[in-house]
């Protein structure tokens, strides 16, 4: 599987579809999970299904997704420290009865949401006047700049960091 991932271009964008839904697990876990479920979305043994509400069926008990944790540390012959291994069973949601839990989702207005993108910004943010912003959008992203434009009358009253809330950086034109 390694050597596929390695020199295949296909399987190793399935190895990371793999690895960018399980990003908590090993390269080595994210390699197994491919082997045996590439189209696994999420996982849990059977402890985690049964505290969901949901149970394995009882035809997938015999299908896990098998992966390794860590265990205790010895002493190996050589004088180096080794790693004991255990077998995980794991199993995808798909192999369980999970019934549809989904809760109501809380409305947000666009101030909050604003409030929040400025708050941990992923890019620059940065004030336009509204003569240099379309008609029809309150903020925009541009790509090549990095940033993200937001119509100065857009912008919530009272956020940290200036009159109007935002850092100012050199890429707004």
């Amino acid at each position: 599987m390694t050597v596929a991932v390695a020199t295949d271009s296909g399987a190793f964008q399935q190895y990371l579809d793999v690895q960018s839904r399980f990003d908590r697990y090993t390269a080595n876990n994210a390699l197994l999970i491919m082997a045996q479920n590439p189209e696994a979305q999420k996982l849990g043994d059977y402890g985690y299904w049964k505290d969901q509400g949901a149970y394995v069926k009882r035809t997938e008990r015999k299908n896990p997704v098998l992966i390794l944790e860590p265990g205790k540390e010895f002493e190996q012959e050589d004088g180096s420290t080794g790693t004991y291994y255990s077998a995980k069973k794991l199993y995808d949601i798909s192999q369980a009865t999970m019934r549809d839990k989904t809760q109501p989702q809380e409305e947000v207005d666009s101030k909050q949401l604003i409030r929040v993108l400025v708050s941990s910004p992923p890019v620059d943010i940065v004030a336009a006047a509204p003569d240099q912003m379309p008609e029809d959008k309150g903020a925009i992203f541009e790509q090549e700049d990095n940033c993200i434009y937001v119509r100065k009358a857009a912008l919530p009253v009272g956020l940290p960091g200036g009159p109007c809330g935002l850092r100012r950086y050199p890429c707004f034109r």
